[in-house]
């Protein structure tokens, strides 16, 4: 019986024979020559990948157990401008997503991009998973959690000023977040497995959370 699993090899079975940066901004691109052990013995031939490299991120699905509703953030996002793919807008409902800065914790962040994207106070969070975004050509990993929060302000957009951040928040009670979902309406990665973790644990989450 299968129960458990372990990588074949791990980070000494891979060699950078070159590196080059590309490009330095927001994010940083490399070209790297490389090569790595092969499962059938020996080593690969030198090959040339793009890597981008992308600070770490936290997303948090935010939840108000008195209403039984998520809160998710709707903003512009470049990369959805891909009418061709049957998108049907660039603005996404996600959850609340920031880079985790030098120095802070996942929890530090967490509860510093709500507020800033939402005006909302974390008062609990629970760990859901992290997960790597593209891992076929960047590094960028995303750490998801669920927080618990027990008001909101629609009247206001939230955002940076300083990262023309124009963001809109939406609460809606977890069965019609489930129907977006299931719907494809929502189809940004971490509002997926965000909403997907919540649908699998909603009574545990509700059970923790009660009358808090």
């Amino acid at each position: 019986m299968f129960s458990s699993w372990q990588a074949s090899y791990l980070y000494k079975d891979f060699e950078i024979i070159s590196e080059d940066v590309k490009y330095e901004g927001h994010f940083k691109v490399l070209i790297q020559n490389l090569r790595f052990r092969m499962f059938a013995g020996g080593w690969s031939q030198v090959i040339k990948r793009e890597r981008v490299i992308i600070e770490a991120a936290v997303a948090v699905l935010l939840y108000h157990p008195a209403e039984d509703a998520v809160l998710l953030v709707e903003q512009f996002r470049p990369g959805a401008i891909k009418h061709e793919n049957n998108i049907d807008s660039p603005w996404l409902l996600e959850p609340v997503a920031g880079i985790i800065e030098i120095g802070d914790t996942i929890e530090e962040t967490a509860k510093r991009e709500v507020e800033e994207e939402s005006g909302c106070v974390v008062l609990d969070l629970i760990p859901i998973c992290k997960y790597l975004v593209s891992p076929g050509i960047s590094n960028e990993i995303v750490h998801v959690m669920c927080g618990r929060i027990n008001n909101y302000d629609l009247s206001y957009t939230y955002g940076l000023i300083s990262e023309s951040e124009e963001i809109k928040i939406h609460i809606l009670p977890v069965a019609k977040a489930f129907d977006l979902l299931e719907n494809n309406k929502i189809i940004a990665a971490s509002s997926i497995i965000a909403l997907q973790w919540l649908k699998i644990n909603i009574q545990n989450v509700r059970d923790r959370w009660e009358n808090t």
